[in-house]
């Protein structure tokens, strides 16, 4: 009997967005913490963990580094896969490369996903797309329409998620993906981007922001919890 996989995804950190010490410590109480308590088997950043491009010794880098450091030693103890997704340019600005050394120092199961990746974990085929801009649906459908796969983690436009991007639009130099572009999909769409939670067409999900750090922004903030089998 195939056991279910506990996954836990938060999106849209924001790092340097408001003051980075009180976002570590809403992170710590509000996320770390709890998740401590979970047994889960994948944890899945899905973009924009900076809020913009910052120096190497700044704050924001210092504490998205003790919240990054934090989330794998939790992933480290379980045995979990770690999983971190470039999000939009202008925030992302690069920054997850500070990052590809945490494989050389902890004994741990990670992937950095700065180009669409198929990765196999727990007998799942999992679709990984970071957001990129400039492409084709060519391009996509190559990718999407490749193979038969189980689920897809994200950060991108989903339809219905935008005012304005109703259906999809994979030659948009910022693509709109809609149900129809995920028919080769056995399992749920979880993407970042939107900060407002929310469930479309059934099967697609936008994580939303753990933190309101701006007004206008008064809709529920978290993470995910999934649970598949």
């Amino acid at each position: 009997m195939k056991m279910p996989i506990t996954q836990i995804h938060i999106a849209d950190i924001h790092f340097g967005a408001i003051d980075p010490e009180d976002q570590y410590n809403i992170l710590e109480e509000q996320f770390l913490k709890p998740i401590s308590k979970i047994g889960f088997q994948i944890l899945s950043i899905d973009g924009d963990l900076f809020d913009r491009k910052f120096m190497a010794s700044s704050k924001a880098v210092y504490y998205a580094n003790r919240f990054v450091y934090a989330c794998a030693n939790l992933c480290s103890m379980r045995g979990a896969t770690f999983i971190m997704i470039s999000g939009t340019e202008s925030h992302e600005s690069g920054q997850l490369s500070l990052y590809k050394d945490i494989g050389n120092l902890l004994p741990i199961d990670i992937e950095i996903i700065e180009k669409p990746t198929f990765i196999y974990k727990y007998g799942m085929t999992i679709l990984c797309l970071p957001e990129e801009y400039g492409k084709s649906k060519q391009y996509y459908d190559n990718i999407l329409k490749s193979r038969v796969y189980d689920m897809c983690f994200m950060h991108g436009t989903l339809a219905g998620g935008v005012y304005g991007c109703n259906k999809e639009d994979l030659d948009n130099r910022r693509p709109v993906f809609d149900i129809e572009s995920f028919e080769y999909c056995r399992g749920p769409i979880i993407s970042g981007h939107v900060h407002k939670p929310m469930c479309l067409k059934e099967y697609m999900y936008y994580v939303g922001t753990p933190i309101r750090y701006k007004f206008g922004e008064e809709e529920p903030k978290g993470y995910a919890i999934l649970i598949s089998n």
